[in-house]
Order: C-alpha cells, then structure tokens, then sequence
C-alpha cells in the first residue's frame, strides 16, 4: 500500500519512443492501480500506438505525442505525479512545465544534480534483468511499496470488450506465428529465410503457419508474397489484432524485437533469433529460448551500418530453429 500523507488522484506514465519500452512502462498502470484506491493512470506515448495502449485494462487515458506544445497544453496542472520513463530532452521540458507536483525519473551516477529542478524525486538507475522490474523502482518515489512485484511476471489483458469485438482474428484450431521482421534495419530475417524456415516447419508441424509483419511494411510484405507458398498466411494487421493473434499461438518465432516481449506477457513460449542486439533479461521464465546464430559477428549492436551487409539475416541454421521449435511445442 501507499505510505506517507498525500493521496494521489492522476498519475501520468510518460514513455514516448520504443513500443518494447512502452509496453513495459503501461504495465505499472495495474501496480497503481492495485495499491492506490480509486487512482487515475494516464499514459503519454507513442501516437501510432494509441489504439493498442487504449485497450489495455489498466489505463485510464492515453494521450499520443503530439508536438510540445500540443502536449503541454493537454497535460498541464492535470497531474498530481509525473513518472517520466523516458526522461530524454523531448520530455524534460514537458514535465518541468507540467504543474504536477512530484516529477519523478531515474538518473545515472553523478547525472543527478543536472536533472534538477525538472525533477523533484529521483532514483539511480537499478537492474533487475527484467525491464519491467526495473520500471517498479520508480514508484517508489511516490512511496508505493514494491517489495512484493519484484518477482511476478505481469500479464498484459485487455479490456472485456476489446476480446468480443476481435473474437474471430484467429479461427484456426493450432498455429506458429513467425514475426521476422522489426523497426530497425538489422532486425529482420531476409525473406528466402522465411521461406526456408516457413516450408520446414511445415514438414513437422501439422497446424498452420503464419507470417506476422507490420502493415506498414510494404515493401517487406512485397518480398515475403513473392517467395512464400499459398499455404503460408501473411497476417499483417493492427497491434490489437497481432497481440490476439499471439496470444493464441502454439509458438512465436521471432528476432529481437517487441513481438518476443509481448508473447512473454501472454504466456507464449518464444524462439528468439539473436542477432545485433542480445535479449533483454536473463531470467527467461521458460518461455524464451534465444538462437544464436553461428557467427564471428554476434553480437555487434550495429543499427544500420553493417560491414558484413547483415549476415545475421541470411546466414541462419533454420533446420537448428525447427529442432528447437519441436522440442517447445
């Protein structure tokens, strides 16, 4: 519970880039929401999610990032407290200017005394090998109790209506969804891999297989109806529709991107293809079961720029994938 003499009304969760990041920082909604009586969570982020982040039980209001001024003006001595997870130079001004009375952030050693006064209530940045859990320590600044959340793994529900209104986005009886392809250029597989790795699969698994890709993907999806077989589905719709998609699955298999952190949530084991980037915790849950692939290059974190012109998508052992999703089925 809540120590100490102010009772909140409205909290305002500020996570403006990253959707991995963003998902994680909606979930203290529901620790708000458990140990503060009648509180009011919003949540500042990410305009072209707004719709997935609306339909998440735990969230009162979301408010897409829309320009600073755009956004002081809708925030503005709304909030009793603002827990800015992001605390970049986008968001410092906003919560300066925000009216609320606790601004609290996380800093880094030495950084602190630059941070203030934007904000009032700091911790040092802690790591718990889960993002989530490392999230939890910031409410402490608001004298929220965390010592029972820091070993539960969260599920992500949405609201009862959100489930009526898509109950039909998976009629199929069993299911792997493949998710191939992420934001930045070095997390994605080249699409003759996911045919490859499509086509074998099939072979072992009697269910059907599903591509997941982002809509707006255009020129990805262009690729992957060229070289796919018809039996192969393309599924590549809104976030609500991939997360009901997934949560129905028998497995994901994926690179290092947001899909392996929201199949966590769902209780959805997960193959997860490692390549510039390495996972984000250590403890796995059982869930997660990372491959990496077997190159001198691994891990190199680059972005874009590649010298090797992104090996880590072409050269993957998909019969070492296959073996891998047999045995978690």
């Amino acid at each position: 519970m809540v120590k100490g003499s102010m009772q909140l009304k409205r909290v305002l969760l500020i996570q403006r880039r990253s959707l991995g990041d963003a998902l994680y920082t909606a979930l203290i909604a529901e620790v708000l929401k458990r140990k503060i009586p009648n509180i009011s969570v919003d949540f500042l982020t990410l305009p072209f999610a707004r719709d997935f982040f609306e339909a998440y039980l735990y969230l009162d209001k979301v408010i897409p990032f829309k320009g600073f001024w755009a956004t002081l003006k809708e925030i503005r001595n709304q909030y009793d407290a603002i827990l800015d997870y992001e605390a970049t130079f986008r968001t410092y001004p906003l919560v300066l200017f925000s009216g609320a009375k606790i601004r609290s952030a996380f800093y880094r050693k030495k950084r602190e005394r630059f941070l203030y006064p934007i904000y009032n209530r700091m911790v040092p940045v802690q790591f718990f090998n889960f993002t989530y859990w490392d999230r939890l320590k910031l409410l402490e600044t608001i004298s929220v109790d965390i010592s029972d959340e820091l070993n539960k793994l969260p599920l992500w529900e949405f609201k009862p209506e959100i489930y009526e209104r898509y109950k039909n986005i998976h009629p199929f009886e069993e299911y792997i969804v493949i998710s191939p392809k992420g934001v930045l250029p070095s997390k994605e597989l080249a699409p003759e891999k996911v045919r490859e790795l499509s086509l074998k699969l099939s072979e072992t698994f009697n269910g059907k297989i599903i591509v997941a890709v982002a809509p707006n993907e255009v020129e990805y999806i262009k690729q992957l109806r060229e070289v796919l077989p018809s039996n192969i589905e393309i599924f590549a719709k809104d976030l609500i529709s991939f997360t009901l998609l997934l949560k129905g699955a028998k497995l994901l298999i994926t690179i290092e991107s947001f899909p392996y952190h929201l199949a966590l949530l769902l209780r959805v084991p997960s193959i997860v293809i490692v390549q510039g980037y390495d996972i984000w915790f250590k403890n796995l849950f059982g869930l997660i079961h990372p491959y990496y692939p077997d190159l001198d290059c691994i891990l190199c974190y680059r972005k874009k720029h590649c010298p090797y012109n992104f090996k880590c998508q072409r050269e993957i052992d998909t019969d070492k994938i296959v073996e891998m999703a047999t045995k978690n089925l």
